[in-house]
């Protein structure tokens, strides 16, 4: 089965969808209008959501897709100079044109999983308690500045953990550009609440 899905929240029962280049704007808890989850703008208020899924809310082999982020020539910069990266690769224009490998800086990998990360977690929910692992970080495709991505999730595996409501869930996550194609790949594991 697959469900797909843009960033959504629940407005007095009504679900909102909206598209995270958009940045349409939310109601919050308290009054007032922020930007659409998956946005650049955060703020201390809460965002009315629908219910975060629980661990049995999963079936083994579901396939669920998150919403699409752009990635921008300021988070490529931003995120280089936070983790210290200089490789010309990433940073350097006329490097990137005359080494002729991609023709333009490419997104460093490790920036790519970060972005996935926040998609992911529009995927499982507020209800994981703890990320238990990741493994199998495949790199398919380079990342260029102006891509949009997206997260699709296949439920592998679930399992009750310690009768304390709580389990394990283990998912393969594939981040896929704009024409489809999977750029990076990986499996994680996370502890999650069974039960409300």
């Amino acid at each position: 089965m697959t469900t797909r899905s843009s960033a959504s929240l629940v407005v007095h029962d009504e679900v909102k969808r909206g598209h995270t280049n958009a940045a349409p704007k939310a109601p919050l808890h308290g009054g007032g209008e922020a930007p659409a989850p998956g946005s650049e703008f955060f703020t201390e208020r809460t965002l009315i959501r629908k219910p975060a899924p629980m661990l049995d809310d999963f079936n083994i082999g579901d396939v669920h897709a998150s919403y699409a982020r752009t990635v921008t020539e300021t988070h490529l910069v931003n995120f280089a100079a936070l983790a210290g990266l200089q490789l010309p690769m990433f940073i350097d224009h006329e490097h990137a044109r005359s080494a002729g490998m991609f023709g333009s800086p490419i997104v460093p990998g490790f920036l790519t999983a970060s972005l996935s990360g926040g998609m992911l977690e529009s995927v499982l929910g507020h209800n994981v308690l703890a990320g238990l692992g990741m493994q199998d970080f495949v790199f398919r495709k380079p990342v260029c500045p102006g891509d949009t991505l997206h997260v699709e999730v296949e439920v592998k595996d679930k399992k009750v953990a310690g009768g304390h409501g709580r389990g394990v869930l283990s998912v393969g996550v594939n981040v896929v550009n704009q024409r489809n194609e999977v750029v990076l790949s990986y499996s994680t594991q996370v502890l999650m609440k069974k039960e409300g």
